[in-house]
This record gives C-alpha cells, sequence and structure tokens, in this order.
C-alpha cells in the first residue's frame, strides 16, 4: 500500500487580466429613488440627444430626483457604456 502527500498549491499561476463587469441595477428605476453601481466608478451620465447631464468620480449611486423620466446613457471612465430607464 502506498500513500501519495499532495503539496498544497496556494495559485494557479494564471493572471486574469479581464476587468470586473460594471452593472447598474436597479434597472428601470421610478424617479426620486437611487441608482447603485455594483463597484465603484467614474461616470458621465448622458441624455438621449448626447447632452452631458453630470459626471462624478468614484461614485457608488445615482440619484435620480433631478432627472426627467426618460432613457440615459453611464458611461464610465474603463468605456462601459450603460442604458438606464427612468419611470
Amino acid at each position: 500500500m502506498y500513500e501519495v502527500a499532495l503539496t498544497p498549491t496556494l495559485a494557479t499561476g494564471e493572471v486574469n487580466s479581464e476587468k470586473a463587469t460594471f452593472n447598474v441595477f436597479p434597472n428601470p428605476v421610478n424617479k426620486g429613488n437611487i441608482l447603485y453601481f455594483n463597484r465603484k466608478q467614474d461616470y458621465e451620465l448622458y441624455d438621449m440627444s448626447g447632452k452631458l447631464i453630470g459626471k462624478e468620480k468614484n461614485a457608488l449611486t445615482i440619484t435620480t430626483t433631478s432627472l426627467s423620466t426618460g432613457v440615459y446613457l453611464v458611461k464610465t471612465s474603463e468605456g462601459h457604456l450603460k442604458r438606464i430607464i427612468v419611470k
């Protein structure tokens, strides 16, 4: 009878260079509620005509009280683009 002892591995040697996905929730959101990000992000908020509505650095939320109902685009500093709907 033989016993084989395996040495513990602390890492796989693989490096994940892929950035985590960026999500906005809840979407659609009711006017006056808060939109949340899944991680801190620099963003710019645009209306559908392309007009810059607002921007913030290192943010986790967007307050929708000053937004009209409609469709908006959130563009992050990493190049992610998300469409949000304010009801």
